[in-house]
């Protein structure tokens, strides 16, 4: 989500918290590209980016409405 002096700042998939303070010797790996059926994509293609931008920017709004989900379904057992 963000690159910091010395540390990232990560988000993994579905989650709700990111992850602060990520050392770079302590990244494993980095994605380049990936395969969506059966055709190979850069992560450096237009789509992709707007895509990951489109998720970083609205990343408070998903939090909000996945905490109320949470909340809601927590009411609902009751």
């Amino acid at each position: 989500m963000k690159v910091c002096s010395g540390s990232y700042v990560t988000l993994g998939d579905n989650c709700l918290n990111k992850e602060n303070n990520i050392m770079e010797e302590n990244v494993i790996g980095v994605m380049t590209g990936f395969v969506r059926k059966g055709r190979e994509h850069s992560v450096n293609e237009l789509p992709y980016r707007l895509y990951s931008r489109f998720i970083v920017f609205t990343y408070p709004l998903r939090k909000c409405f996945k905490k109320a989900k949470i909340k809601l379904r927590q009411i609902l057992k009751k």
